[in-house]
């Protein structure tokens, strides 16, 4: 007895490139992103905002301000993130650009987020209206050069957008 398989994914091909990056503070990273969205992780809290050329918070609280309070940054947009993480007392950090057409292989997938996140943004944004918010993220593939077994090497935020069960 035979089943026919619907595929769960699709593999795109884009061009993109991943570059470190210097922390500088998250002022300065919504001014080189423009526009976009950003989440904060803090020793105490999760905070999610809108990049504008300067970031404004959706959550109720604010951040502490300081760097000693940060764990991890991700502001991004459709065609790049700022990724930056506390590693063994430093924050360390890198860029991901995307572009079109190229040979990187990627899958791109949602996230249902039900989170403090997903309600600051349905505050802030009327076409999240759907109860459940999903957060697309893209998953970059590369192959063991000695196997040639696909792996997944980085994963970068892409948008938020209302979840859609039908592509989860």
């Amino acid at each position: 007895m035979s089943q026919l398989l619907t595929p769960v994914y699709t593999i795109q091909k884009i061009s993109s490139t991943s570059t470190p990056a210097s922390w500088e503070s998250i002022d300065a990273i919504a001014r080189q992103l423009g526009e976009g969205y950003i989440v904060l992780w803090q020793h105490h809290a999760i905070f999610t905002g809108v990049v504008e050329g300067k970031v404004t918070w959706l959550n109720d609280a604010q951040p502490v301000i300081g760097d000693e309070h940060m764990v991890r940054v991700r502001a991004f947009n459709e065609t790049q993130e700022y990724h930056f993480w506390r590693s063994n007392g430093k924050i360390q950090g890198r860029l991901r650009t995307d572009a079109q057409a190229g040979d990187q292989e990627v899958v791109d997938t949602q996230m249902m987020l039900r989170s403090v996140v997903g309600k600051a943004l349905r505050k802030a944004h009327p076409d999240l209206v759907s109860e459940d918010v999903a957060l697309i993220t893209r998953n970059y593939i590369a192959y063991d050069s000695a196997t040639q077994q696909a792996g997944y090497v980085d994963s970068r935020f892409v948008k938020f957008q209302p979840f859609n069960p039908n592509n989860a």
